[in-house]
């Protein structure tokens, strides 16, 4: 009976929207769906044969559903996510609300929606159903996350101030707010955490199912006003500019008092985005001590260690880096299996060419490391290396070193990948059962790379021919390419690279 009361309503308001002019299906509460599967409904639901038109109901209850039980997205501006009609779709339709796993909630450009009174008041309230109230977007998503009992997934994309927590959500504050998170039923089951802005606090260790934790560019990290436990969350990623490795700033100022609520963390990634690095130059430079003195109360635990940098391929992004004192040792992290880190973390400031007296690496990383990958690498590194081959007993774990090229910081990886094979220090390593491969990103990524007959060398071999007697051809004379470079044998497709 429920079911064919819900269709009634459904096909009333596709009814009333068609003499209105308007095309039904995006704008009744199912306009969340779909298009490619809205459209299959709309075909099948212009028949006037009854049986037919049975058939439509059960098949439109299961395109509900297959539509809502893995992910919808909240957004007050768009036709397919107005998150008044959503609301009302979860309201109406209890068995579809429990099928949500994945909730997105993005910026809204309105200040308000307008829902249904009935929805938010006690049954059998005297006040007329038809009447509409206007409640504050962020609000009206807090109240939808109280009908989502299953939710796995939750991205916080709203538009909170500085100083509003994930408590302004659902109307309240941190100083009126004495209750237990992990009551609201669409954080209990909570197993990821997406918040892009406002502030964040240890009230988040109070989800009980929390495992994953990312923290935006626009979140501020807060101390927090009482004692909220602790999580047995293991990973968190946080998104930030580089003053988080300034010796004064007020935003991840309470980084370390966070992370107390976070005892079995094995997996931290500071990801620094080189756009925002106005605190960090010549009169306020960074230290990598800063970070890690942060890091304090999660030595023990973690695992994997990832602080990459995030640049536009312009050289100017990569700036800051030269205003940031490199990082002393990470033999405290007594746990620590990868890390991933700016080879200028490893570079003396004081000494430009960084070889002078550049720090051992053994002498760097712990005995427990297994993969050490260096984002924005130079040739310069494989002298740094031939140390490291001498005294390999000191760290017997370590299998894999990756070097991520970055042109705007260091070497290409064409100039890597064509010129591995020139230093017999990555034959030692691989004789010391060290495996050593080359990454790139999509962006830097050039087409002819992919050509397995590309050889650049020999090409400069050609080239440089050719400027002492440009009368030479390559292709008259019949030089074969593998004449001019017979000791060339590297691997030339792919990351990994051959010593």
């Amino acid at each position: 009976m429920a079911d064919s009361t819900w269709l009634l309503t459904f096909l009333d308001d596709m009814d009333v929207l068609a003499l209105e002019g308007r095309e039904p299906f995006l704008h009744t509460p199912f306009g969340t769906l779909p298009a490619e599967l809205l459209l299959d409904v709309a075909k099948r639901i212009r028949t006037r044969d009854l049986k037919a038109l049975a058939r439509v109901c059960v098949y439109l209850k299961e395109v509900a559903k297959k539509a809502l039980y893995t992910s919808i997205k909240s957004e007050i501006f768009d036709r397919y996510g107005d998150p008044g009609k959503l609301y009302s779709t979860l309201v109406r339709r209890p068995d579809l609300a429990t099928m949500v796993k994945h909730l997105t909630i993005v910026p809204s450009r309105k200040n308000v929606a307008e829902i249904p009174i009935s929805a938010i008041l006690p049954q059998g309230s005297p006040i007329m159903h038809t009447t509409m109230v206007e409640v504050k977007g962020n609000e009206l998503n807090g109240m939808m996350l109280h009908l989502l009992p299953r939710l796995e997934e939750l991205v916080l994309g709203v538009d909170l101030k500085q100083n509003e927590s994930i408590l302004s959500l659902f109307g309240l504050t941190s100083n009126t707010f004495q209750g237990y998170l992990g009551q609201v039923a669409g954080l209990h089951n909570l197993a990821k955490l997406d918040i892009h802005s406002g502030e964040i606090s240890g009230i988040i260790a109070q989800l009980p199912n929390l495992k994953h934790i990312d923290i935006g560019v626009g979140c501020e990290i807060r101390a927090s006003d009482r004692n909220y436990g602790t999580s047995e969350a293991h990973t968190i990623h946080i998104t930030c500019s580089p003053e988080i490795l300034a010796f004064e700033n007020n935003r991840y100022a309470h980084l370390e008092a966070f992370l107390e609520h976070f005892p079995v963390l094995q997996k931290m990634k500071i990801s620094m985005v080189g756009r925002y690095w106005p605190t960090i130059g010549k009169d306020n430079p960074g230290d990598y001590s800063v970070i890690l003195d942060k890091l304090r109360n999660v030595y023990s635990t973690i695992e994997t260690l990832d602080l990459p940098i995030k640049c536009l391929i312009q050289r100017k992004n990569w700036d800051f880096l030269d205003h940031i004192m490199p990082i002393g040792s990470l033999t405290h992290f007594p746990a620590l299996k990868r890390l991933a880190i700016p080879f200028d973390a490893f570079i003396d400031k004081l000494d430009p060419t960084g070889l002078s007296s550049p720090t051992p690496l053994s002498r760097l990383i712990p005995e427990t490391l297994e993969t050490l990958e260096l984002q924005g690498s130079s040739l310069r590194i494989f002298i740094w290396l031939e140390e490291f081959v001498r005294y390999r007993n000191t760290r017997p774990n370590l299998r894999t070193i990756i070097f991520c090229c970055i042109e705007a910081r260091g070497e290409n990886w064409e100039r890597l990948h064509y010129r591995a094979h020139m230093f017999p220090v990555l034959k030692r390593l691989r004789m010391l059962g060290i495996s050593f491969g080359l990454k790139c990103s999509l962006r830097e990524w050039r087409r002819e790379w992919d050509d397995p007959n590309y050889d650049p060398l020999t090409q400069d071999v050609l080239d440089s021919i050719r400027t002492i007697n440009p009368e030479y051809d390559h292709g008259k004379e019949g030089v074969d390419d593998a004449e001019l470079d017979p000791d060339h044998d590297g691997d030339r497709g792919g990351n990994q690279v051959q010593a």
